[in-house]
Formats: structure tokens, sequence, C-alpha cells
């Protein structure tokens, strides 16, 4: 296994001390994410050049959901993120963000952002014409049902896979006041933003915001649940309809 650069260390030092995204964490004793290759998912960033930030999901040709705390990476957007760390997306897989609208950053249940992206400046293309993108679910979320969080975060097991994409299913463990949702899936630093699917639908439930999972059975990750969130819902609603 490969040591970590100088630059590797500094750049996660920098993502630490800049957000919150270095609090989400494992559940249980292991990380048991594994590589995927959801085009669907996106890794935001603040610069075309870095390659570390939050993770969002596709909702539509040109819309996008993640965390609102992610604001200060609300800049680029790459997809079929390569699976080294370190290593940027084709510029064909690129696209700026034009316009954002968040919710309460820092409040649990209210920490989501909607992301309006431009066409890709060499084919045109809007991402979502090109990757596919997700349903938001209208049955919302179901207490011990599996859902799946897929994102772009850290790995302790191999710095190779810093910020490249995994994913991992678990269960739902509660839904409070309509807003919060917890569940029992693996996440890491750069996670944030990332899509808390429903395995049987395949449809968006909640936006991964927070966690503080260990090796307790009892604990727990957090999103932001969509169903009955009439702020992001109407976030959503807007974007979709221009």
């Amino acid at each position: 296994m490969k040591r970590l650069s100088c630059a590797a260390l500094f750049l996660l030092f920098s993502i630490s001390a800049y957000s919150n995204i270095i609090t989400q964490t494992i559940c249980g004793k292991t990380d048991d994410r594994i590589p995927s290759n959801d085009p669907r998912v996106g890794r935001i960033l603040r610069s075309d050049t870095e390659s570390f930030g939050c993770s969002g999901a596709l909702i539509g040709r040109n819309c996008m959901i993640t965390a609102g705390h992610c604001e200060d990476f609300l800049k680029f957007v790459e997809f079929n993120i390569p699976s080294m760390s370190g290593v940027n997306s084709a510029k064909e897989d690129l696209y700026n963000v034009i316009d954002f609208t968040k919710g309460n950053t820092y409040s649990y249940g209210s920490d989501w952002a909607v992301i309006k992206l431009a066409p890709n400046l060499i084919t045109k293309k809007y991402p979502g014409d090109v990757q596919g993108f997700f349903q938001i679910s209208t049955d919302g979320a179901k207490k011990n049902s599996l859902v799946r969080v897929t994102g772009n975060g850290t790995d302790a097991n191999d710095p190779d896979l810093n910020f490249t994409q995994q994913t991992h299913f678990g269960s739902i463990k509660s839904l409070v006041g309509g807003l919060i949702l917890s569940y029992s899936v693996d996440t890491t630093g750069g996670n944030s933003g990332s899509p808390v699917i429903d395995e049987d639908s395949d449809e968006i439930v909640a936006i991964h915001t927070n966690g503080t999972c260990d090796s307790n059975e009892y604990s727990a990750n957090y999103g932001t649940a969509v169903k009955n969130n009439r702020p992001l819902l109407d976030a959503i609603n807007k974007c979709l309809s221009k």
C-alpha cells in the first residue's frame, strides 16, 4: 500500500479544515464500501484542477442535489470518476455550476442544496442527457428498508481510492420529524451530498449530510429526507421547471 504523499496529506487537511465533511463515519468495525461507477453520481469541486470535494446526484437533465454545507465547493461537477485518487474526469464529463439554492446549512433536516448546471463546453450537452438521472421517491423512506449511499469519500484502507466513487448499503434506522433520516450505511469525508437511494425502487429518499456511526450497533449516519421537505421540494421543482 502506498503512503500518502505530502500533497495528498495537504489536500486531506485542507478538506477537514475547510468544511465538516470529515465527520462522516464508518458503521461497524470495517469499511465495507466497494468501488462503483454510477454515472448519475458526480464529484463536486471548488476547482476544475482539484479532485476532492463533495458528492451529488443528478435529478434532471441539468439539476443536482447535494448537501448545503458543500456550498464552498459548488463551482464544478464531474462525472465518470476515475478509479485512481487524484485523477480528474475527462473534460467531456465536466460541467460548470451556474446557480444553486440551499437550505439551513448546518441544521439537521435542512442541510440541502439544489444545483443548476450548464452544458458541457465540448459536447454542448446537459449532464442528465448523457449520464441519466435519478427520480425522487414519492413514497419516501420506511424504517428497516434497505438504502444505498454512493459517493466520493476518502478511503482509510487504500489511499489510492481517496475521493473515487464507492458505494455501500444498509438499513434505515429512523425517520425523525419527517425530515431527518438515519441509516447504518458506511460513509466517509467527501460523501457529503451523496444520494441515499432506496434499493428496491432505485429512487432517492434523502441527501447524506452527517454521521456518528461507529462500532455501536445503535449508531447511525444521517441525511436530509426529501419527502415532505417543502423548501427542498420547492427548490427541486423550480430547478426542474427551467
